[in-house]
């Protein structure tokens, strides 16, 4: 996938309708649409700063979002 070949995830959290990744990636930027785009996940956004790795040169990131719910009877 398209994902699979720009970021590397290092950390996953779900809580309740929250779900956070931290990772690395050639361009962290790019994920928030991923991830938008996906229909899975609202309001993506990067909670901390990026930052970048000084030994691989990747952008270092953490990334929040809301997991959709289903509607009941949908």
């Amino acid at each position: 996938s398209a994902a699979s070949d720009v970021y590397k995830r290092q950390r996953l959290q779900i809580d309740a309708s929250v779900v956070r990744i931290h990772g690395e990636s050639d361009s962290a930027s790019s994920l928030i649409g991923l991830l938008e785009d996906s229909g899975m996940f609202v309001d993506a956004h990067f909670s901390s700063p990026v930052t970048k790795n000084p030994r691989t040169s990747n952008d270092r990131f953490v990334i929040e979002a809301r997991v959709v719910r289903e509607e009941a009877g949908q």
